[in-house]
């Protein structure tokens, strides 16, 4: 018997609403600015520390999580509704 996560993984498409991919391009605009924040100096004196406060770090944490989870239960959903229509 196939897991959730499985199935989840393996689907044979996924369709995702306007609101639900704009969604993930924020997800993914977040990581970026995650990664620009964290990568390498490119001039001299960038290496000096940087302040970022931990609650701030914390937020667009949480904000990608929530806004992740929002589109995986989406998809979840039409999936699970692709499949009780199919059976009908």
């Amino acid at each position: 018997m196939n897991s959730p996560l499985d199935n989840a993984l393996n689907p044979k498409s996924y369709v995702l609403s306007r609101p639900q991919f704009l969604d993930l391009c924020v997800v993914c605009d977040k990581l970026m600015l995650l990664a620009q924040l964290t990568g390498n100096a490119t001039t001299v004196g960038e290496e000096k520390a940087m302040l970022i406060t931990r609650a701030l770090l914390g937020q667009l944490f949480a904000d990608m999580s929530f806004q992740m989870r929002d589109v995986l239960q989406a998809v979840d959903h039409s999936k699970t509704s692709a499949d009780v229509s199919s059976t009908h």
